[in-house]
């Protein structure tokens, strides 16, 4: 198949989908008639320049000098990487109000500046990117400087995703057959993507696929975005801001926490982009949770009581399953009778989410048996300083007495869920034998389910049960070595 340059001429492959710009300096200057002493007195170099220029591609990263070789040899500038002008005027006002810049094109480091700030980047993070210094950043978005290369520009719209033609570079399609000189944007199925991240929360997709699934969501979203215009931008960042949210709820079971949380403060950022109170609640009620399952206990603290008493729709306090998620994490710090009160307040307002489960837009709507389970989990947290701490656990007890095991039965890190509690009710009440029966299960749970989530509290577990009575048991040995081999001990 012969390559779309082929129109133009016969030319040297180059790197990527271009040809090598030198061959195509080289046909259109012999095409002009003009030798090579002739083309370096008009670029202001010597012989030997022109030379290594169409031989060796040398010195031709410089937009200037392409611009200038584009002009003497009259060269599609698409040969070149480059583009002219689409349009007339201020012809990117579909994208922004950039300020004007130089020969058609708007103002590039404001062009930067606004891509940045979509990315959620500061200065330092895109100078981290590019490998420069932050005032590099700030004088390239101040002053429009070091932007003189073709590889940086073309590094700058990879990093920020950004339309080439703001940067007065051409794009190729995907299979890189033909390039597009800029025309009519066309943008992903948003319905499609949407309907991609409703298949994360519902469990179509398996586990093994979800993290790749969603990263390509994501970076379909992300591209798409800064094509976008202003009046559909926050449909596409409540879908962005869902699929990090789905991202979360994948990798928090075996990824480094510091990587999740970083998910979990991108999908709130996002939220607040769109301006959607209920997706920015609902936002910041999973990086509670977050935090909470990633025992970043103070910071999950931290989290609640701002979400509790900081501007927040009322509202969001009633949906099922959304008073247990704060419950749970204000039980950690309950001291006195008037913690517990409200922490079991919370509870008893969630109690008639029990029976009417309902599936909602944001998939955060708990069913019966989540909720069940996680009502027992803040009882046995609420239980560790308290005074009626056996009332407590018999509380707990009987709400997971009431969980439909067959119901989670084929969900192996709901039911881990479950008999990790219950091993952790049964420690505290001293029944050993069925605490390290009820660990064993756990992790033979945690492996099925390909999670790492739970495995400095197996080890507690475990540690535990060593020094209990019970330590010289089998099965506690056949426990230790279990994380032994997992290299948790």
């Amino acid at each position: 198949m012969l390559p779309w340059w082929s129109t133009y001429g016969r030319f040297k492959p180059g790197p990527g989908s271009y040809p090598a710009v030198g061959s195509v300096i080289q046909v259109y200057r012999e095409r002009n008639g003009k030798t090579r002493s002739e083309l370096a007195a008009h670029l202001g170099v010597r012989y030997h320049a022109v030379f290594r220029m169409e031989q060796y591609n040398s010195f031709l990263d410089d937009i200037s000098r392409l611009r200038l070789l584009q002009t003497l040899l009259t060269i599609p500038p698409v040969l070149l990487g480059l583009c002219n002008p689409p349009g007339a005027g201020c012809w990117w006002l579909e994208y922004s109000d950039f300020p004007a810049g130089e020969d058609g094109f708007p103002d590039a480091g404001s062009v930067i500046r606004h891509y940045r700030r979509l990315k959620n980047w500061r200065q330092i993070d895109l100078a981290a990117s590019l490998d420069l210094s932050e005032k590099f950043i700030r004088l390239m978005e101040k002053k429009s400087l070091y932007l003189d290369t073709l590889s940086r520009r073309r590094a700058l719209v990879f990093l920020l995703q950004m339309p080439p033609a703001l940067l007065g570079l051409d794009v190729l399609t995907a299979d890189g057959s033909k390039p597009v000189i800029f025309g009519p944007v066309s943008l992903p199925n948003l319905a499609a993507i949407q309907a991609t991240q409703k298949n994360l929360w519902v469990g179509s997709i398996g586990p093994r696929e979800q993290v790749a699934v969603t990263q390509a969501a994501l970076a379909t979203v992300g591209s798409a975005l800064p094509r976008v215009a202003v009046a559909e931008r926050p449909a596409w960042l409540e879908q962005q801001s869902l699929l990090w949210q789905g991202l979360v709820n994948v990798t928090r079971e075996y990824a480094q926490p510091d990587l999740v949380m970083s998910y979990a403060q991108k999908s709130v950022q996002v939220a607040a982009l769109a301006g959607n109170a209920d997706l920015l609640a609902v936002a910041r009620l999973r990086q509670i949770s977050t935090a909470y399952l990633l025992r970043r206990d103070e910071l999950a603290l931290k989290l609640a009581q701002e979400f509790i008493y900081g501007p927040v729709n009322p509202a969001w306090l009633a949906p099922a399953g959304v008073p247990i998620r704060l419950a749970r994490v204000l039980a950690l710090s309950s001291s006195d009778q008037a913690d517990r009160s409200q922490v079991l307040a919370l509870i008893d307002e969630d109690r008639w989410s029990f029976d009417d489960a309902v599936y909602d837009c944001y998939h955060l709507r708990s069913d019966l048996d989540t909720c069940l389970i996680q009502s027992a989990q803040t009882l046995f947290n609420l239980a560790s300083d308290a005074p009626d701490s056996s009332r407590l656990l018999g509380r707990a007890n009987a709400l997971l007495a009431r969980v439909d095991i067959e119901a989670i039965s084929s969900a192996p890190l709901r039911l881990l869920s479950l008999r990790l509690i219950q091993a952790r009710i049964a420690l505290v009440k001293r029944i050993y034998d069925q605490a390290a029966v009820l660990v064993l299960e756990s992790f033979a749970l945690m492996k099925q389910g390909h999670s790492t989530l739970d495995l400095p509290r197996l080890v507690e577990i475990y540690q535990v049960l060593q020094k209990s009575t019970y330590g010289a048991a089998p099965v506690v040995a056949r426990l230790g070595l279990l994380l032994f081999e997992a290299g948790a001990l």
